[in-house]
């Protein structure tokens, strides 16, 4: 079963690479709006003089927002689509598997068994699966970007 999951999987490296990315940039820019509300509290000791400047800093910070959702977006819709495909392939794998069984053997089994092998066992394995590919690739960059983190700071 393994060797067939992970032979469904490489069908979407490409799928893969794209959340890989996403995930990057979104990293990226959740280290924005930190330093834009650094800049922003700093002006505001001279409220008066620096209008200006802290405006042009809220309208980054709501860029930069935007660009958040522009990327989060598209990043849960291919890890969607990974999850969703996997499902289906996984389900034609099995009901293969079905139909390899001599109707004898699948007499003995409920059909509510059945039911469930095409339904809830499957759909938790695409519920794990969506969670462990966004939570594994956003846990490692952000074991990536502690590291440049500490590294510069040093």
């Amino acid at each position: 079963m393994k060797n067939i999951m992970i032979k469904i999987l490489k069908k979407y490296k490409m799928q893969f690479v794209i959340t890989l990315t996403f995930i990057a940039i979104n990293m990226y820019l959740l280290t924005i709006p930190p330093q834009i509300v650094g800049r922003m509290v700093d002006l505001l000791y001279q409220i008066e003089e620096n209008k200006n400047l802290i405006i042009k800093q809220v309208i980054w910070l709501i860029v930069t927002a935007v660009g958040l959702l522009l990327v989060r977006i598209p990043w849960r819709y291919t890890v969607g689509i990974i999850a969703r495909g996997f499902e289906r392939d996984i389900k034609n794998k099995l009901f293969d598997q079905f139909m390899k069984i001599k109707m004898a053997n699948l007499q003995n089994i409920k059909n509510g068994e059945l039911m469930s092998y095409f339904t809830k066992d499957i759909g938790e394995i695409r519920v794990f699966l969506y969670r462990a590919v966004s939570l594994r690739f956003k846990n490692y960059y952000y074991f990536c970007d502690g590291n440049l983190s500490d590294d510069s700071r040093r």
